[in-house]
């Protein structure tokens, strides 16, 4: 692979180190398996390689969805389209505009079925609160048992801020 399409920087933080790939752009030839040689602390010059990332082909397709809302503005269930044979649902991840991430609760979230592969991911978002805003990931499971995560669903609010000239004056004044 040509060095200006992958780029690897890892840090290395007591005995952990932490290896972030990043692809620029992600083509299907970059599916596989990437390893990690790293070297002992201990005994300089003794190497171990480590597997690191195996990226497969998904299974599942999802035609994911962007909604716009306005702060404080409720919305209902949401019904996402995916196509995927035998697939089951493991979880909703929601990485947050401010960088969170958690985990829906299981009582927001089904898959619904019609026929084999067309299925529907459906979410029930009560409200939307600051930190409802973001992407949605479903975590999937496909027909051979691998997990798979997929982007659904991005939440976007554009925030308006009114500021006051002179917050100490009264109305009127």
């Amino acid at each position: 692979m040509s060095p200006d399409r992958l780029f690897v920087e890892h840090s290395v933080q007591g005995r952990y180190v932490s290896v972030t790939f990043t692809f620029r752009p992600f083509r299907p030839e970059d599916v596989g398996t990437y390893y990690g040689r790293f070297e002992s602390a201990s005994q300089p010059g003794t190497f171990k390689q480590i597997k690191c990332l195996t990226l497969n082909l998904a299974q599942i397709s999802v035609d994911a969805q962007v909604i716009e809302v306005i702060p404080s503005q409720r919305l209902n269930r949401t019904s996402i389209p995916l196509r995927c044979n035998k697939c089951s649902i493991m979880g909703v991840m929601l990485r947050a505009v401010d960088g969170t991430v958690a985990n829906l609760d299981p009582s927001r979230y089904s898959l619904r079925s019609y026929s084999d592969p067309q299925k529907f991911i459906v979410l029930d978002l009560e409200g939307t609160r600051p930190q409802d805003f973001g992407d949605y990931f479903a975590v999937l499971e496909n027909e051979d048992g691998n997990e798979e995560r997929i982007k659904a669903l991005t939440i976007k609010c554009e925030f308006t801020i009114i500021s006051m000239r002179d917050q100490d004056q009264e109305c009127g004044d």
